[in-house]
C-alpha cells in the first residue's frame, strides 16, 4: 500500500500562441484615420458598457440619416463588423464634437448657408454613452447661450454630415484586430 498520493512530474505544456483574426494580411494592426478611430471606440465601448448605454433622441434630415445609413452598410462591409450600427456613429458625431461657442455657431450657420435652410428634420432615438449624453446637453446650453436654441437639429446634422465627410476623405473601414481566445 502506498503511504501517500503518488506523485507525477510535472511536466511544462508551451502556451500556445495567440492567433490574430482579422486585421491586416501581414498581422501589423489595423491603421484607423482619426474619425475611424472615435466610431471604432464608441462602437467598443457600446459593446463592452453597454448597461450605461441609454436611449437618447437624436433629430437629423433625412438625407443625413440615408448618409448615414449608406456609411453604416459600407463599414459593416469593409470590416466585416455586421454589429456596427447608427448609435456608435451618433456617439462618436457628439463625443467629438468642438465646444466652444463659437465654433458651434460657425457649423448652424455652414449648414443653413450650405442648404439654404435646414429642412424638417426625423426624430429618432438610438443608444448612447453617459459621455455623450451629458456633452450632448452641454453643446445644447451653449447653443442656448449663443442665441441659437432650439437648433439641436442644425447642430446634429452639421455634425454629422462633417463626420461623414471626414470618414469618406479615410477610406473604407479597417478590418478589426482581435485576440483569439484559444
Amino acid at each position: 500500500m502506498s503511504a501517500g498520493p503518488s506523485r507525477r512530474p510535472k511536466t511544462q505544456k508551451p502556451k500556445p500562441e495567440r492567433k490574430e483574426r482579422g486585421g491586416a494580411a501581414d498581422g501589423d494592426a489595423p491603421q484607423y484615420g482619426e474619425y475611424q478611430k472615435q466610431v471604432w471606440d464608441s462602437f467598443r465601448d457600446s459593446r463592452v458598457r453597454s448597461r450605461v448605454w441609454k436611449q437618447h433622441g437624436v433629430n437629423l434630415i433625412p438625407e443625413v440619416w440615408d448618409g448615414l445609413a449608406e456609411r453604416v452598410k459600407q463599414d459593416r462591409r469593409s470590416s466585416g463588423e455586421t454589429e456596427l450600427a447608427r448609435p456608435a456613429y451618433i456617439d462618436a458625431v457628439i463625443r467629438s464634437a468642438p465646444e466652444s461657442a463659437d465654433e458651434l455657431v460657425e457649423l448652424v450657420d455652414m449648414i443653413n448657408e450650405e442648404l439654404l435652410g435646414v429642412p424638417a428634420g426625423d426624430r429618432t432615438s438610438v443608444s448612447m454613452s453617459p459621455e455623450a449624453r451629458a456633452k450632448f446637453k452641454q453643446l445644447l446650453e451653449v447653443l442656448t447661450e449663443a442665441r441659437l436654441g432650439r437648433k439641436g437639429k442644425d447642430l446634429m446634422t452639421a455634425l454629422t454630415v462633417r463626420m461623414l465627410r471626414k470618414l469618406e476623405a479615410e477610406g473604407p473601414m479597417p478590418k478589426p484586430k482581435r485576440q483569439r481566445l484559444l
